[in-house]
């Protein structure tokens, strides 16, 4: 499992050779996943100058029709650090490779030529090791959703899409380990972060932008700690 708490694509200038004006590149940093960026074209190359150079051994991508994507990072100087094949087999994916300092990212990816790229977010960073949930656990949904009865039995629905939500379970994990997923949080507290929960096999669960309600029902025994974490896909 691994879990990406960094947000470096806010501190970067982003831009694409073929942007919809109306849905720019720069929305693919958008705390909002869903406020999307969209091309012209069915292909676009987009450019992520990050402040500085920043550590990276990850990018995430979710509500995402492309297809294909190649990721280039470029050191300071311009030299090519890495080409990244990412797998878009789903409209959420990600991609692990060896850390570098990147100081720029260009992203280049396709749709089906019968539809316009559009990408809801993309985020880069250092994504850590988490440990592994119970396997007992399964997806349920939150609705948002309203709804009224009257009296006389009628009904009135306003339909909000409800959002995936996970109540992971972790048992036995090594005092020194639970610390470290502790300190993972404070930077955060309930905020963004994203979950890739199978990173190695994404036909089992997608990687998830999400929020946390952070660690809960924490105990105990020895040297080993159980606790639980409800992560709720942020839109």
């Amino acid at each position: 499992m691994k879990v990406l708490f960094d947000k470096i694509a806010r501190y970067a200038t982003i831009t694409s050779e073929q942007e919809d004006v109306n849905y720019p590149a720069v929305n693919l940093a958008h705390q909002y996943a869903m406020v999307y960026y969209k091309s012209t074209s069915f292909d676009d190359v987009i450019t992520m100058m990050f402040d500085d150079q920043r550590p990276v051994n990850s990018i995430f991508f979710t509500y995402s029709n492309a297809s294909s994507m190649t990721v280039k990072l470029y050191q300071w100087n311009g030299l090519l650090l890495d080409t990244i094949t990412v797998d878009c087999s789903h409209a959420s994916g990600s991609a692990y490779f060896d850390e570098q300092l990147v100081r720029w990212a260009v992203i280049e990816a396709s749709a089906p030529v019968t539809e316009d790229l559009r990408i809801g977010s993309i985020e880069f960073g250092i994504a850590k090791d988490f440990p592994l949930p119970t396997a007992n656990f399964v997806p349920v949904y939150e609705s948002k959703s309203t709804m009224e009865e009257s009296d006389q039995g009628q009904v009135s629905f306003q339909y909000v899409e409800p959002r995936k939500k996970y109540v992971t379970k972790y048992q036995g994990v090594v005092k020194e380990t639970y610390l470290k997923v502790l300190e993972m949080f404070q930077p955060v507290d309930r905020g963004h972060i994203w979950v890739d929960i199978t990173e190695e096999d994404h036909n089992v669960y997608l990687p998830l932008y999400c929020v946390t309600n952070l660690i809960e029902n924490g105990e105990r025994i020895e040297d080993r700690v159980s606790f639980t974490i409800t992560i709720t896909e942020a839109k």
